[in-house]
């Protein structure tokens, strides 16, 4: 049976580091899949610090030593050959670019093709991808709105092992404050620019004096640059320069303190996505509050978390209310939060389920 076989998979991604601020939650899908497999050989854009099993090999297109576009197609080519005739599966990590230019090969020489996409919202090329991929794994319902019979919801894949409170570390309820805390790049998807006016109505026009904000991410563009200078002049503008800070983004093992150490998450995002810092700060038992409608569904009981979009004044007294609770039930929302998050969403389950859909795929080809 070939459910009694381990698998020799070649994954296609774009960074392996585990100290990447964005990209290093992905490193422990990587740990914990060769512990299911034969052989794991992974192509990245861009290699940094690692320290996979035994059965894991690592090779980069040389993003990391500058190399150019044309080299970086050639190198997909040159690793790809060796392995033709031995790989079980190809899978795709978020870039639909690397199935377009192996999708001849594959189909000559029968290698299956699962795609991983989590992205709101319609995308360019993404029909091809479709029509191409044997298979397509998503996080849940709103992350690929493409109707579809190849689309398989497996979950996200938080390490729900290190996102855990930690008594050690200090808390929310050591400060005595209310800390609201969004982590992210400032994006416009983001809507920063929204919590901001939240923070005015809270501060300036309501005197909520004890509540603090904190967003915590790094511009990757020259956009994205421009939107954080924007948002630190008007900090400026409003006077709240006491009680809204922008933080640089932190290593992925240090994001667990900012988790622990606030009184909440906000997160803005449209269109609509199952965001790993969502599901992070679910895991570190932290309420959230929030407009992204991909995570209404965790709500059952706690509606007062949803926010409505683009309204500064409903998110500011969805805040103001969740601070007037007290420690304990904010607490008792957190740790409802996180059981849902480790049934469906943990690492392991959705490694299992993604060698469930592997398996799939190879039998359909047999």
């Amino acid at each position: 049976m070939i459910e009694n076989q381990k698998l020799d998979i070649l994954v296609f991604t774009q960074k392996v580091d585990l100290n990447d601020d964005v990209l290093a939650a992905f490193y422990y899908w990587w740990e914990k899949l060769a512990q299911k497999v034969n052989q794991l050989n992974i192509v990245c854009l861009f290699e940094g610090e690692h320290h996979l099993p035994d059965n894991t090999k690592v090779f980069s297109l040389g993003k990391e030593k500058g190399k150019s576009r044309v080299r970086y197609i050639w190198r997909v080519y040159q690793y790809f050959w060796p392995w033709r005739k031995t790989i079980d599966i190809i899978f795709v990590h978020m870039n639909e670019v690397y199935i377009f230019l192996l999708w001849p090969l594959a189909k000559i020489y029968h290698i299956p093709i699962v795609f991983w996409k989590a992205h709101g919202g319609r995308l360019p090329h993404i029909k091809k991808a479709i029509f191409m991929a044997d298979k397509i794994v998503t996080s849940g319902a709103k992350t690929f709105e493409y109707n579809t019979l190849k689309k398989v919801i497996i979950g996200q894949g938080v390490n729900v092992d290190f996102f855990q409170p930690v008594k050690s570390m200090i808390g929310e309820t050591d400060r005595g404050k209310f800390q609201v805390l969004a982590v992210g790049r400032p994006s416009s998807v983001k809507h920063y620019d929204i919590l901001l006016a939240s923070a005015n109505i809270l501060i300036n026009r309501q005197g909520q004096k004890n509540i603090f904000f904190e967003i915590v991410g790094n511009a990757q563009n020259e956009k994205e640059a421009l939107n954080q200078k924007k948002l630190a002049e008007s900090i400026k503008e409003y006077n709240l320069t006491d009680y809204f800070l922008l933080k640089p983004g932190v290593p992925f093992g240090q994001i667990k303190r900012k988790y622990q150490e606030c009184s909440c998450l906000v997160n803005l995002t449209d269109p609509a996505s199952l965001e790993k810092v969502v599901l992070e700060a679910m895991a570190m038992e932290k309420p959230v509050v929030t407009s992204n409608e991909a995570f209404w569904p965790f709500f059952d009981g706690c509606e007062f978390l949803q926010v409505q979009k683009n309204n500064p004044a409903d998110l500011a007294e969805k805040i103001k209310n969740l601070a007037a609770l007290k420690s304990e039930q904010r607490k008792a929302i957190g740790q409802k939060l996180r059981t849902m998050v480790v049934k469906e969403h943990s690492v392991n389950h959705l490694i299992n389920e993604l060698i469930k859909v592997f398996y799939s795929v190879i039998q359909c080809k047999k």
